[in-house]
């Protein structure tokens, strides 16, 4: 018997979100088709990517990500400068396991940058992004930057006891050019020091990102910048709903959500986040059954 103090929620059918299946395979014609334009550059690749977050790779071991129970807060991070610092990295995602917090950081480069000189050598801009990636690892050497991290992303009381790793990703290049180089072909290449770097076409949609909204930090604050096409609605995402801001805007902007969709979305947003704050401290019970897919 459910508690009277125990919430119930109310659920509403309305557009329903894309299923995981028809949004990868639609995905991945988009994603080759972009990196085969001859005007794609950096700035092209990182709106892309932030609309669709589940193609950011995380650092992996023995095909296993670092960080298995998954995202902390369903969030990728957009741009983010890192406190006390003014480096920046392009994404950054916030992994946890049992005992530990895995931090991925990921830098971006032109697609079209060479990688290898015709010696088959390291180019000069290969190295000089390679430099960024060293620079992250003396940041992150401080204890007190992942003390000032913590605390801006949410984490600090409930995580502060974890130990804390770095993952360090530099995506570049294109597996023809790595190909048809003195290297071979190789997709990951120079994993020295825990960087990993591969090129573009490792890139595969992930399911288990499919929540994840893009978010970007502005002097403290949490701002969804972009949500995609298959974020779905229910008690488990309360708590995301109502400790980001800007979801109105982020919304409006998601070119890959239909229009229905965010009628929908907008809509409901309100209604969780009010459950959310008249529910602090109760025990969440669900009256309405289903599996996650359900909620809306």
């Amino acid at each position: 018997m459910s508690s009277p103090l125990a919430p119930t929620f109310q659920f509403e059918e309305g557009e329903p979100r894309i299923g995981w299946d028809a949004y990868s395979m639609a995905l991945r014609k988009q994603w080759k088709n972009l990196l085969q334009r001859q005007d794609v550059h950096e700035p092209q690749v990182q709106s892309f990517l932030e609309m669709h977050p589940c193609l950011v790779p995380v650092a992996r071991e023995r095909g296993q990500k670092m960080g298995h129970h998954g995202s902390v807060h369903e969030v990728m991070y957009s741009t983010t400068v890192l406190p006390g610092s003014n480096l920046r990295p392009d994404f950054m995602r916030i992994l946890k396991d049992s005992s530990c917090i895995h931090l991925h950081l990921v830098e971006i480069e032109d697609p079209k940058k060479p990688l290898f000189t015709k010696a088959g050598e390291m180019s000069a801009s290969y190295k000089q992004a390679r430099k960024q990636l060293t620079d992250w690892q003396r940041w992150f050497a401080d204890t007190s930057n992942r003390a000032k991290l913590l605390r801006i992303v949410g984490l600090d009381a409930d995580y502060n006891h974890f130990d804390m790793r770095l993952h360090r990703i530099l995506l570049y290049g294109r597996r023809d050019a790595i190909a048809n180089s003195p290297r071979g072909n190789e997709s990951r290449i120079d994993e020295a020091d825990g960087v990993v770097t591969m090129s573009y076409d490792h890139l595969s949609p992930k399911e288990d990102a499919r929540q994840d909204v893009t978010v970007e930090l502005r002097d403290g604050r949490q701002i969804v910048k972009y949500v995609p096409p298959t974020f779905g609605l229910g008690p488990q995402m309360m708590d995301l709903l109502d400790r980001l801001e800007g979801w109105d805007g982020a919304i409006a902007d998601s070119d890959a959500v239909s229009d229905a969709r965010k009628r929908f979305l907008l809509r409901r947003i309100p209604y969780w986040r009010e459950v959310e704050r008249t529910t602090t401290g109760t025990a969440p019970i669900v009256e309405v059954g289903g599996d996650d897919d359900d909620y809306e």
